[in-house]
């Protein structure tokens, strides 16, 4: 009885049903991010490749080699629910793109979900 008792919690905050469904979502914003290694990029934008729209992102600031960029944010949750879209991240330095990376990126009924890309480019 105690097992199954533990398993039953373990269920209920692990959040799934038999059938897979969250019963709950964090309030924790998910996002995407990449990491370019080389000098700082003047402008960095994501373009949603099924619509053609740029899309821009509050920036962390970072130092060293290496600076991370957001990619995506849960801000397309519901947009992209149940399905996987290509996004393209670009940045640019001097006015020329040295960063031009397709991520496929999926989301559930709670977060969005990196699917595939590189994570770390040099430019």
């Amino acid at each position: 009885m105690k097992n199954f008792v533990r398993l039953s919690v373990l269920a209920l905050l692990l959040g799934t049903t038999a059938c897979g469904e969250d019963l709950f979502c964090t309030d924790q914003l998910e996002s995407v991010f990449i990491t370019v290694k080389g000098d700082p990029l003047d402008d960095v934008y994501t373009i949603r490749e099924a619509t053609g729209d740029t899309l821009r992102f509050y920036q962390f600031p970072s130092d060293g080699d290496a600076r991370t960029y957001t990619v995506m944010t849960d801000s397309l949750r519901s947009q992209l629910e149940k399905r996987t879209e290509t996004f393209i991240f670009q940045g640019l330095s001097a006015g020329k793109i040295v960063v031009n990376e397709p991520f496929d990126i999926t989301a559930d009924r709670c977060h969005i979900q990196y699917v595939s890309s590189v994570q770390i480019v040099t430019w």
